[in-house]
């Protein structure tokens, strides 16, 4: 008598792991499958050191993984997450296994960055890639539209599904909202506080609004990775400290989004993303968002009807944009409540699981 296997498994990081990204994707489908014997989670070694990454993590993964293949029934999905870089390559070689042993691998890409990557690559390394997309047996999968259009100009062979996104339910409580003629908005920001996330260009617009609004404050929220002295002086700089507020990351969700529900505009100015939770939660809660048109953010504010799109690395429209939907009261509620019907009619968490399990192939 043989042991029943899985049909279908899932190998990433398992929780407990910090708020957003593949943590909180992997956490709210251990709670939407729980009730399913059919289907695996297996976890890979968690990165802690450089002696772990190069010798017994890739040793300990393969192990891990194999171990999970034997448990998984011939035929049987594998959902795998990836981004940029050696995670591409980890992430590439491990379904080579996988479609050894007779399974199927489904790979989520997640970086914003892969654009960038893949430019650099050389030619036989974008090669083996294709390759390897374009097997029968393999099949890469990716949160948006605009993400679906791009990977298909790259692998055009490959065959492609879309996984639908959500927030985390304490976002889906907020009531419709109904009135935002507040007279003193504020700006917020929630996300990683780097360069490359627009943070300069977003203090460069800030110069250029409180010359209109004097008592304007933008917060934001995140860590600053012990940067926090030269963001202190970058403010200062720009002589406008009385009008930004660092607060450090929030991970605890009651606590955000008391943050986020105090008469805010959200900005996210990023130059690169690949599908941001923090500004899924923002539409979520009906907020008015401004945000740079790269990655899945098109996708998210539907191409401008739920916010504003400005191009990235450009303070000047920032301001600008920032400007109208601080003096519009029509236009910040017309972006709200379309933000606030777009994230409960697209990104609500039945299609979120159901995105998830035709992935898996699960009935």
């Amino acid at each position: 008598m043989t042991s029943r296997k899985f049909k279908a498994s899932i190998f990433a990081p398992l929780p407990p792991q910090p708020p957003g990204g593949i943590g909180s994707i992997v956490s709210m489908l251990q709670g939407g499958f729980e009730d399913r014997y059919d289907l695996g989670f297996f976890s890979p070694i968690p990165k802690k050191d450089r002696f772990s990454a190069f010798f017994y993590r890739p040793i300990g993964n393969l192990v891990r993984l194999f171990l999970a293949i034997l448990n998984t029934e011939k035929g049987g999905k594998f959902l795998l997450f990836s981004s940029e870089g050696v995670s591409f390559f980890e992430k590439a070689f491990w379904s080579i296994l996988i479609i050894a042993f007779g399974r199927k691998p489904s790979v989520v890409m997640v970086s914003g960055l892969f654009p960038s990557f893949w430019e650099k690559l050389n030619f036989l390394s974008r090669r083996l890639s294709s390759l390897l997309v374009s097997n029968k047996n393999f099949t890469l999968v990716v949160q948006s539209e605009n993400w679906k259009k791009y990977y298909l100009k790259i692998f055009p062979q490959a065959s492609i599904e879309i996984a639908h996104a959500t927030a985390a339910q304490e976002f889906y409580c907020r009531n419709r909202p109904s009135d935002l003629s507040v007279h003193s908005p504020q700006l917020v920001y929630v996300g990683w506080i780097i360069p490359e996330k627009g943070i300069y260009d977003l203090l460069d617009a800030m110069m250029i609004l409180i010359r209109r609004y004097p008592d304007l404050i933008l917060r934001l929220i995140g860590p600053t990775f012990g940067k926090q002295a030269t963001w202190n002086n970058a403010v200062y700089a720009r002589k406008i400290t009385d009008n930004v507020r660092f607060l450090e990351a929030i991970y605890d969700r009651k606590l955000l989004i008391n943050e986020l529900d105090a008469d805010s505009i959200f900005v996210f100015p990023s130059h690169y993303e690949g599908f941001p939770v923090a500004l899924l939660e923002a539409i979520t809660l009906g907020l008015p968002c401004v945000a740079s048109s790269v990655g899945g953010i098109p996708d998210i504010l539907d191409n401008g009807k739920a916010g504003l799109l400005v191009e990235p690395m450009a303070p000047f429209q920032l301001a600008s944009s920032l400007s109208k939907i601080i003096d519009d009261r029509i236009l910040r509620e017309l972006v709200a409540m379309n933000a606030w019907e777009r994230a409960r009619e697209i990104y609500n968490y039945t299609n979120f699981i159901k995105s998830y399990q035709d992935i898996l192939r699960l009935k």
